[in-house]
């Protein structure tokens, strides 16, 4: 809709982007609850990715930590 609504003007486009941001919000939440008090087989597989997600966003933030210190040891 919003790519529409820009094409026909731009002010119209730019009135749409808080129901956006709105509709992402709460998106998100709806996922957030689902997953935390979800029954069933969909919302455990839900969780098993997040988890992994976790895990995957805590090695590189690791991984950049290293290689921070490893610059910081280069220049020294």
């Amino acid at each position: 809709m919003s790519y529409f609504y820009f094409q026909v003007d731009n002010l119209a486009g730019y009135l749409t982007l808080p129901y956006i941001g709105w509709l992402c919000y709460a998106t998100a939440l709806n996922l957030d609850v689902w997953i935390k008090y979800g029954h069933g087989s969909a919302a455990d597989s839900a969780r098993k990715l997040i988890k992994g997600a976790e895990g995957s966003a805590k090695d590189a933030k690791d991984a950049t930590n290293d290689a921070v210190e490893h610059i910081k040891d280069k220049d020294l």
